[in-house]
Order: structure tokens, then sequence, then C-alpha cells
């Protein structure tokens, strides 16, 4: 048995009793208040709580209504009764700012010079894929998984006088980290790496070809891409607690 609720979340009155449950997620919208975000992850509260919070309409003209932190973050666990269920939370800036894949295939596509830049292939199916990589059940990792728990990488690069650091996000910086090393370990563990391989295919799907920009130009970290948290990639990363978050 199972509803939603207004503020977008999926709510079961009992917890699915087919085989293959443990693979449900439970996702929730922000709502901007304390009923979808109680810990306000997204950033987008409201000083004053809405009655009836609901997930927020398409934007209009491709405008973003609000300027907010997160357009979604996921968490290993919602802590239910039943023993948890892996959880996205998306901000309204997921909805506010994001295109649908199919709304995002067309814009790209109708243009020669931007069909060619992954940049502009940015949707809300790419920020769902990228929050399912953080779910250590779906990717099979963590302490006792086969693979590293899969972050928001942050990487430092540039010249000794403008030198940056930033985390992994969009398809740039993540051809940049794919530069500091030939194998996978650094890319399979970060999330956009995933998300935007992805939108590769899809792209080069609807074009033909694989759309070549933005360039990464030779460019690399200086040093060691690290965790979020600051943490080395050499030191093992328990999944049990950890949210993590798509800006």
């Amino acid at each position: 048995m199972r509803w939603i609720d207004a503020g977008g979340k999926l709510v079961w009155a009992t917890s699915p009793s087919w085989p293959g449950r443990d693979l449900w997620i439970h996702v929730r919208c922000s709502g901007g208040d304390n009923t979808g975000d109680p810990d306000n992850k997204c950033g987008d509260r409201k000083d004053v709580p809405v009655d009836n919070p609901q997930c927020p309409p398409p934007p209009e003209d491709g405008a973003p209504k609000e300027q907010v932190i997160m357009q979604a973050h996921s968490d290993q666990s919602d802590e239910s009764w039943s023993g948890g269920y892996s959880r996205i939370t998306f901000c309204n800036r997921f909805f506010n700012e994001l295109r649908t894949l199919d709304e995002t295939t067309q814009y790209a596509k109708r243009s020669a010079e931007r069909k060619e830049n992954l940049e502009n292939w940015d949707n809300r199916a790419s920020c769902f894929f990228h929050e399912i990589t953080h779910l250590a059940y779906f990717v099979n990792s963590g302490a006792s998984g086969k693979s590293p728990n899969v972050d928001d990488l942050r990487i430092n690069f540039g010249t000794k006088t403008k030198r940056r650091t930033e985390d992994t996000y969009g398809p740039y910086l993540a051809k940049i980290l794919r530069n500091f090393r030939a194998d996978g370990w650094y890319p399979g563990q970060n999330a956009d790496t995933y998300a935007w391989y992805a939108m590769a295919m899809w792209a080069q799907k609807e074009i033909g070809h694989y759309p070549e920009n933005p360039k990464s130009k030779g460019i690399k970290p200086i040093a060691p891409p690290r965790r979020a948290d600051g943490s080395s990639l050499n030191d093992p990363a328990g999944a049990a607690d950890s949210s993590d978050d798509k800006v």
C-alpha cells in the first residue's frame, strides 16, 4: 500500500512485500519547508513555511525561479522503522533549473554549435543518475562491497598564480580529473564521471557522433584528487552515514 503525500514523498503504509524490495528508493521533494527536507540540506527552505508544499512546476522560459544551493542529495538510509531504504531528496532547484531529458535533447539539437558541447546536455536524468551512484547498495560499494564508495571528488588544478580547488561537477572538470592518471581509479569514484559518460553516450546516439566539447586541453590536477570531505582515496571510507549532494 502506498501513496504520495503533499510534499511529493512516496509513503508506504507497510513495507513492500515482494522479492527485490531492497532495490526500492525512498524519493522525496524538499518542498522548501520542514516537511520534505527537515534538515534543509537543499538550502531552499523559505522563511515562512508553506501549508501545502508541492514539487514546483517546470520553469517558465527556462529561467530558474530561485537561487538555492543543491539540486538533489542522497542518503544511504532514510532511518525508517522498516530498516531503511536508500533515499534521494530532490531540491527545488532540480525542478526550477533543470530540463527533462527530452527537453534538453531538443534544446541541444536546435543549434549546431550547442549540440557539440556536453555542458548543454545537463538535465534531470543526469542529476538522478549522479545521485544513484552515491548509493552504496546500488553500486555494491562500501566496507563490505566489492568497489570503493562513489563520492564527489575535489581537484586542485591551474597555474601557480591561478590555482583552483573545485568539486568535480560537469564534463569539463570530469575530463580534468580523468587526466590525472591513466587508469580509472579516480574517475571510478566520482559520481559526475558516471553521469556525464552516460550523457555523452546519449548525445552520441542523438547526433551521430561524440560531442567533443568542452576540451580539457591536457589540464590535469596538480595533486591526487581527494574526497569532498578532504580525505584521501587511499583511506577506506564508510558508507553507513554518508550523504552526498549535487550542486
